[in-house]
C-alpha cells in the first residue's frame, strides 16, 4: 500500500467524515422518531411534557449511534475505498449511497417499512454530511499528487 493512502491527513478526513455522518444519521432518525411519537400522542389525546421527548432522545441516541456505527462500518469502508480510488466527488453519489446503506442496514434488523424509510432518509443526510466533510476531497491524496 502506498504512503499517500496511509497518510494521517487521509485517515483524519475519512474518519471525521464517517463519524460526522453517523452523528447526523442518529440525529435525523431520532427526530423522525420523536415526530412520530408526538403525532401518535396527539392522536391519542396524550400531551406529555417536551422534557419527556428530550429525555427519550438522550436515552436512546447513544444506542442508535452505536447501531448505526456498527451497521455502516463495513459498507462505508467499501464505498469510501472505491470513491477514493476513482476520485468520486459527486454529491448525488454520496447521498444515494448513504440512503442505500441506511436502508439496507436497517432491513437486516427488521422488516418494518417505516423504520427502513427513516434510516434511508437518515443515511441520505449522512451521505450529504460525509460529502461535505470528506467526500468532496476524494482522491486528493492520490499517489501521483494530482488533484483532479
Amino acid at each position: 500500500m502506498n504512503a499517500a493512502v496511509l497518510s494521517g491527513r487521509f485517515w483524519l478526513r475519512v474518519i471525521k467524515g464517517w463519524l460526522s455522518g453517523c452523528v447526523t444519521a442518529t440525529i435525523a432518525a431520532e427526530v423522525c422518531f420523536i415526530v412520530a411519537s408526538m403525532w401518535e400522542n396527539y392522536r391519542a389525546n396524550v400531551l406529555p411534557a417536551a422534557s419527556d421527548y428530550l429525555m427519550g432522545f438522550g436515552i436512546t441516541a447513544p444506542f442508535v449511534l452505536l447501531v448505526i456505527g456498527v451497521l455502516t462500518a463495513i459498507p462505508a469502508v467499501i464505498v469510501i475505498g472505491l470513491t477514493e480510488r476513482f476520485r468520486v466527488r459527486s454529491l448525488l453519489f454520496y447521498v444515494c449511497s448513504g440512503g442505500v446503506t441506511g436502508g439496507l442496514g436497517q432491513s437486516l434488523l427488521e422488516l418494518s417499512f417505516f423504520r427502513i424509510w427513516v434510516f434511508a432518509l437518515a443515511g441520505c443526510a449522512a451521505g450529504l454530511i460525509y460529502w461535505y466533510v470528506a467526500g468532496r476531497h476524494a482522491g486528493r491524496d492520490h499517489p501521483t499528487g494530482e488533484d483532479g
